[in-house]
Formats: C-alpha cells, structure tokens, sequence
C-alpha cells in the first residue's frame, strides 16, 4: 500500500487534479502484482540463502557468552 499512496502523492504533485476509479483499481492492481512477485521461490530462495549465511557469521562471531555479550553492548552503542 505504501508504494499505491507514492504513486497517488506523484500524481497529484505533478498536476493531476483528480483521481479517477479505473486509475485506483489499476493501481490496486499493480500492488497485488508487485506482492505476488515478493513470493516467487527464486526471491524465497535469495532470503534463506542470506539467511544462511547471516546465520553462519553469527556462529562464527559468537563462540561464548563473552562474545554474545560484546556484541550485544556493541549493538546498543550503536543506536
């Protein structure tokens, strides 16, 4: 929905004085199409192989409670 109400804001920013239905629903439209390409399996599958490796840094980095604290007190000086 967010991208539906960027392109909604262009439209209107750009000159467009009105808003007609068959523009929403070709926008509705779009965004369920959009939503259905985030399932493919190729880009499930790009996300677990990322997930795999974060996974496997992770299990590097933290080899005792030590580290899993360091890392901790490293994340929250960072915010």
């Amino acid at each position: 929905m967010e991208k539906l109400k960027e392109i909604l804001k262009n439209y209107l920013y750009n000159g467009g004085d009105r808003i007609d239905v068959t523009m929403v629903l070709a926008l509705i439209n779009q965004c369920r199409k959009d939503t259905k390409e985030q399932l493919l399996l190729h880009n499930v599958s790009q996300q677990r192989e990322l997930l795999k490796d974060y996974t496997k840094w992770l299990n590097d980095k933290i080899r005792d409670e030590d580290d899993l604290n360091e890392l901790i007190d490293d994340y929250f000086d960072s915010l």
